[in-house]
C-alpha cells in the first residue's frame, strides 16, 4: 500500500510583470511520488506503469541524466555530496507522468525531508522547449526548522525568450497536511521579471482519483505545451523583446 505518494489536483498561476503586465491561471494536476515507492504504483494503478508503455507512465529517463539509474538513489547519493545523511529521509517527486508515451514537464520539484519531516533541501529539475535540462539546488540556509521553505539558485540555462539567462531563482514551498504551494520568484538584478505559483490540493492516488483527473484533464502535458506556445504567441504581439535560443555551450 502506497503511503505517502498522492495526486496533486490545483492551480498555476504565471504573472510577468516586466515590460509587459501578463497574468494567466490554468489548472493542473500532478503526481507526488514517494521514490520509494515507485515499486508500488504500476501494481496498485494498471493504466499507469514504471518504465513500461501504457495510459500513463513513469519513466526514470525522464528524470536528472536521463539514466536507468533508480532515482531513490540518484538523489540520496546527490544529498550526500551536499554534507547531508540522507538514508532516512522521505524524497517526494512532484511531476507530470508521460500520457500516451507523450511527456513535457516544464520543471519537476524533489521534495526531501529528514526524518522529522521537516523540509531540508528542494532540488529543480528543469526542462525548456529545446530539449535541455538543468538541475538546480536550492538549499535552505537556516538551522532552524521553517513553516515556509526559502531557498533561492542562480539561472543556468535558457528558458523564456522574454527573460535573459542571467537572472535568480527564489523559491518558496509551503507544504500543510492538506496543501501544498511551490512558487518561484524569477529576478533580474532587483527587478522581478516572473512570478510562478503552484497551489495544489492533495489527494490521495488510487485508480478511483486518477481515472477522474483523466477524464476531466486528460492530456495535461500536452496541454502545458500548448499554453506555452499560446502565451508566447500572445506576449509576443505585444511587442516585448525577443531574446533567441543559442546552444548551451554559449549560453552560460
Amino acid at each position: 500500500m502506497m503511503k505517502n505518494s498522492h495526486l496533486l489536483v490545483g492551480a498555476i498561476r504565471h504573472k510577468r510583470s516586466r515590460f509587459i503586465n501578463y497574468d494567466f491561471t490554468h489548472g493542473a494536476w500532478y503526481l507526488a511520488v514517494d521514490l520509494d515507492e515507485l515499486d508500488k504504483l504500476q501494481s496498485q494503478l494498471w493504466f499507469l506503469s514504471v518504465n513500461h508503455k501504457n495510459v500513463l507512465e513513469f519513466r526514470t529517463t525522464d528524470h536528472l541524466d536521463g539514466s536507468n539509474n533508480p532515482l531513490n538513489c540518484s538523489i540520496r547519493n546527490k544529498l550526500k555530496t551536499l554534507g547531508f545523511n540522507p538514508s532516512d529521509w522521505q524524497i517526494i517527486l512532484v511531476t507530470y507522468p508521460r500520457v500516451l508515451g507523450f511527456i513535457f514537464n516544464p520543471v519537476s520539484f524533489y521534495l526531501c525531508y529528514d526524518v522529522n519531516k521537516t523540509l531540508r533541501h528542494v532540488i529543480a529539475e528543469v526542462n525548456n522547449t529545446h530539449g535541455e535540462r538543468e538541475i538546480y539546488d536550492f538549499i535552505n540556509t537556516s538551522s532552524e526548522s521553517q513553516a515556509v521553505f526559502k531557498a533561492s539558485a542562480t539561472k543556468r540555462m535558457y528558458v523564456s525568450p522574454f527573460i535573459r539567462p542571467e537572472a535568480r531563482y527564489d523559491l518558496k514551498v509551503s507544504n500543510t497536511d492538506d496543501l501544498i504551494q511551490i512558487s518561484i520568484s524569477e529576478w533580474e538584478q532587483d527587478q522581478m521579471t516572473l512570478f510562478a505559483n503552484m497551489r495544489l490540493t492533495k489527494t490521495k492516488l488510487n485508480y478511483r482519483t486518477l481515472t477522474k483527473r483523466l477524464l476531466h484533464d486528460p492530456f495535461i502535458t500536452f496541454k502545458t505545451l500548448i499554453l506555452i506556445g499560446w502565451h508566447v504567441w500572445r506576449i509576443k504581439q505585444r511587442g516585448v523583446t525577443w531574446t533567441k535560443h543559442h546552444p548551451r555551450d554559449s549560453e552560460n
